[in-house]
């Protein structure tokens, strides 16, 4: 009997197992929350061989393995998962979007914050000040305006990851959504319950590659500005906050989160990305980091032919698309660093192309079934 009860229950747990693998779990709780929405799922490998067949067409002179490809993926999935979820419909996308596009013009009381990324100092993560960036616009847009502040960066850095490891974009969403954010602000601001902890820096490529800079290299930096080198700063980690550290902020940590419904990400379609900006906000991507992009002025990024590679993902936020006169076709975007580019952080890249694979993993998240 026991033998049989054995067998009856094995194709239950094979069935469980074949899901969750597969990502099944995944669509059935967005279908849930989002019935009308339509979904896409694609296997792990077929991506990881379309982005080397695209990357070889596209961009010849990228030397990425496959194994690089591979890894980059699956910060994108949950642990164990063979599939990725794309979310690829949703009724209330526009049939049609502009030639052109600025979210700081069409959510103009959410203007402030959707310009910006605060800098993430000495710490290794980009993916915590990006996630935390977008769900402050989106929070914003979503209560039309009338919140202004911030969402806390720093408590995701805190409680979720490390400062000194790099993290997956995948489990920082999740946290957003299943926990929440509570307020924060800027280094120094004593905005909110829980400002950002770390100083903003000036990032070089010494400081992603861990190799020394020259003494030659060290002067010419320091003279670029006032901040200093984020080398010169010993990055830290520390323990997730029981308490607001603002003493003078009126709502206590438990009180103060502010909880996304849903966390998704799009295919590489530019159509969809764009009506995902234009209809819900900025959105979260990131790009192949080389070393010239240490030292964009501002204005349209174009990878030089002699840059070379550093790591193979710098997250930044996608707020717009548009044209130059010269028919180059854009997409908006901020970076986090501080001091950066026109120092404003908005830069502009090419569109369409899926240029250093900006428009292959686009993620972002809801507040409440739109």
């Amino acid at each position: 009997m026991e033998s049989l009860k054995m067998w009856t229950l094995m194709p239950i747990l094979f069935f469980m197992l074949l899901t969750s693998s597969y990502g099944m779990d995944s669509i059935s709780q967005l279908l849930r929350t989002h019935p009308t929405w339509s979904f896409e799922l694609r296997s792990v490998e077929s991506l990881v061989q379309d982005g080397m067949k695209q990357l070889r067409n596209a961009h010849a002179e990228f030397d990425i393995p496959e194994d690089m490809l591979r890894r980059k993926i699956e910060n994108y999935v949950r642990p164990g998962e063979t599939h990725v979820v794309f979310k690829t419909g949703d009724p209330k996308w526009p049939e049609r979007v502009p030639q052109s596009f600025d979210a700081r013009d069409h959510f103009k009381d959410c203007a402030h914050l959707i310009g910006d990324i605060e800098d993430e100092g000495p710490c290794y993560n980009d993916v915590h000040v990006t996630v935390a960036s977008v769900a402050t616009d989106r929070y914003c847009i979503y209560t039309n305006g009338t919140f202004k502040g911030r969402l806390s960066s720093e408590y995701l850095t805190g409680c979720y990851s490390l400062c000194t490891n790099f993290q997956t974009i995948y489990h920082t969403w999740d946290q957003v959504v299943e926990f929440g954010l509570p307020s924060g602000g800027k280094y120094s601001s004593n905005e909110g319950c829980l400002p950002y902890g770390h100083e903003p820096c000036k990032h070089t490529v010494t400081h992603y590659t861990g190799n020394q800079m020259t003494s030659t290299e060290r002067s010419l930096n320091g003279k670029t500005g006032s901040l200093k080198l984020c080398d010169e700063y010993t990055a830290f980690d520390h323990d997730c906050p029981a308490k607001c550290s603002n003493s003078k902020y009126p709502i206590p940590l438990k009180d103060d989160f502010k909880r996304m419904t849903t966390h998704y990400q799009l295919p590489g379609s530019e159509y969809l990305i764009k009506s995902e900006i234009y209809m819900n906000g900025p959105v979260s991507t990131d790009i192949f980091l080389y070393d010239d992009f240490f030292n964009h002025k501002g204005g349209f990024y174009n990878k030089t032919s002699d840059a070379e590679f550093v790591k193979s993902d710098k997250f930044v936020k996608l707020i717009g698309w548009g044209e130059e006169t010269d028919g180059k076709r854009y997409w908006l975007a901020v970076n986090s660093w501080a001091g950066w580019g026109n120092d404003n952080k908005v830069f502009k890249f090419p569109r369409g192309v899926n240029f250093l694979w900006s428009e292959w993993f686009v993620t972002c998240g809801v507040y409440d079934p739109l």
